[in-house]
């Protein structure tokens, strides 16, 4: 008999989003994640408006509010020339209109809190999955490591959500090892900042197709940092960018006069892109948020298609838990996350990824969309992932 219905690898969006939902359908759920709380990641996440709108259905609406945290409904752009875009986010449907940005370990420590609290969530932090439970052919649960010992946890389905580097990915063969479909992001936060409002993003020709960013967070301080398409550019490059977008660009270097970066903050990591032409699933182990490569395709964004991937998995092992058939649940998984997401969102994204790939087109693009309030509303719209991608083609 085993342990649990459902073993989820993984604390984050994704893994809190699968394991709630899939309580809430009568499921026993163990959710593990590695790391012991507090969590020690040290970098900023956006929550866009699709993000909100999911932790909100989640139940999560009223604890994130309580946070104070900084919020905008408007961002600041600059092309390559310097060609500035003011951009609003539109309302669309109850999605709020305001995007906030939020450090990784305040986001987990909610999430954790928040599982604790739902009856069938067993979680259990400390606890790191080494590998998967074979017996007869298929997959029946998790080696893990909890207090320096080894554990097995046996399962009927087994949620991948434990990040870029996944180990149950690894173990299945679908990971996402393949540079073409990375973005690789290096950030830091800065502490004693003053007077910093709006989320600025920077397209420098030398960091193209990327962009670099600066954006205010709680408690007078800042995440900076700078990404770029791996498969266009050597990852040696990232540190060197990085500092040059302190050294040179003109709105770092009047938001940050007098600020310090935090010790210990300048992190680089792996985005890994929908583009990645892999399945998400091998029978009952399906793979969520970035363990299975959900990160948008045009803006490497990749919180609300945590959010909403878990929700998609848990759906289709509770599909599957009262039909009796646990290895059908990915084959329902990957029709469902395909639907939504597979041409809206990721094949447009990398069609559309040309306009920022190089200086001219680029610089065509922010002319244009920056020309009236209505466009530079769509272009908003568009990479805060409240419109479809298909909106931008519309209006081109």
């Amino acid at each position: 008999m085993s342990d649990y219905d459902v073993v989820v690898a993984g604390a984050g969006p994704a893994g809190t989003s699968a394991a709630v939902r899939a309580a809430r359908q009568g499921l026993r759920v163990l959710l593990a994640d590695k790391t012991v709380a507090p969590r020690q990641k040290c970098w900023a996440v956006g929550l866009l408006p699709p993000a909100l709108a999911a932790m909100e259905a989640l139940g999560l609406g009223e604890a994130l509010d309580g946070l104070g945290l900084k919020s905008s409904s408007d961002f600041v752009a600059f092309s390559p020339r310097g060609t500035p875009m003011r951009a609003r986010n539109p309302k669309v449907g109850g999605m709020r209109d305001r995007c906030t940005y939020i450090r990784r370990r305040t986001l987990d420590k909610l999430l954790l809190d928040f599982a604790r609290e739902v009856p069938g969530v067993t979680v259990l932090d400390g606890c790191r999955v080494d590998g998967l439970v074979r017996r007869d052919g298929r997959v029946c649960g998790v080696h893990a490591t909890v207090g320096g010992r080894t554990r097995e946890f046996l399962a009927s389905f087994v949620v991948g959500a434990d990040g870029a580097r996944s180990v149950v990915a690894r173990e299945c063969g679908l990971l996402n090892d393949r540079p073409a479909h990375h973005v690789i992001a290096l950030r830091a936060y800065f502490e004693h900042v003053e007077g910093l409002d709006d989320y600025h993003y920077n397209f420098e020709s030398y960091m193209t197709p990327g962009y670099g960013w600066l954006l205010p967070l709680e408690g007078g301080m800042a995440d900076v940092g700078v990404g770029y398409f791996a498969g266009s550019r050597s990852p040696t490059e990232l540190h060197s960018i990085f500092e040059r977008f302190l050294a040179s660009n003109a709105v770092v270097k009047r938001a940050l006069q007098g600020a310090t970066m935090v010790p210990g903050s300048r992190l680089a990591r792996i985005l890994p892109l929908g583009s990645f032409p892999s399945p998400r699933h091998r029978g009952n182990v399906l793979l969520a948020g970035d363990a299975g490569s959900f990160c948008d395709t045009l803006t490497a964004a990749g919180i609300a298609n945590a959010f909403r991937t878990g929700e998609l998995a848990a759906r289709a092992v509770c599909e599957a838990h009262r039909a009796g058939h646990p290895d059908d649940a990915g084959a329902a998984y990957q029709r469902d996350w395909r639907r939504e997401l597979q041409f809206r969102e990721f094949f447009l994204g990398s069609r559309l990824r040309t306009l920022v790939s190089h200086e001219l087109p680029l610089e065509a693009t922010f002319r244009f969309f920056g020309s009236s309030d209505r466009r530079a509303s769509v272009m908003g719209g568009v990479l805060k992932h409240v419109l479809p991608k298909w909106r931008l083609l519309y209006n081109l």
